[in-house]
């Protein structure tokens, strides 16, 4: 697994937010109260909760759920909620893991802006490493792509402050 890879994993590794958590018992009291109205559910809810959340994810917990896990319940108990419309838009994982390299990326471009001139410029060089490196865009990028160029900007940013002290790399 290369490094790219490692980070794309490491994000999902995540726990929870508390908002997520908000959500997702939100829907899992809708589902079991739909699945109880029909008989479906005749245990305790705590005992239902913790039953239904091993079937989709292998957990027991909300709390020991991590953010690749999140979609997936979520996904699960809207579903068991009769609520398949709002299942339906809950994001895929392949989704989800770009959209938390995104949001790595804009962080990253934070962080490095005083080597590029501020952010704007962070941004503009990402965008063309994208292209160079990828032959794509910053929106077309997968997860790994995206993890790839701020490991690329990590590296170049370094390089440059280590020439502008005169060191080198050997």
């Amino acid at each position: 697994m290369d490094k790219a890879e490692e980070a794309v994993e490491g994000q999902g590794s995540y726990p929870l937010t508390n908002e997520q958590k908000k959500r997702l018992v939100c829907a899992v009291k809708a589902a079991y109260d739909v699945q109880r109205s029909f008989g479906w559910a005749d245990e305790p809810f705590d005992v239902w909760r913790r039953g239904a959340l091993a079937d989709a994810t292998q957990e027991t917990s909300i709390r020991a759920l991590r953010q690749r896990q999140y979609n997936t319940a979520l996904k699960y108990f809207l579903g068991l909620a009769g609520r398949e419309a709002a299942a339906r838009r809950v994001r895929g994982e392949g989704e989800d893991k770009r959209l938390r390299a995104v949001w790595a990326l804009w962080r990253e471009c934070g962080g490095l802006a005083d080597a590029f001139g501020g952010q704007e410029q962070a941004q503009a060089y990402a965008s063309a490493l994208f292209t160079r490196i990828h032959r794509t865009t910053s929106e077309r990028a997968t997860a790994k792509q995206i993890w790839a160029v701020i490991f690329t900007m990590r590296n170049r940013v370094a390089a440059k402050r280590l020439k502008e002290q005169g060191g080198s790399k050997r």
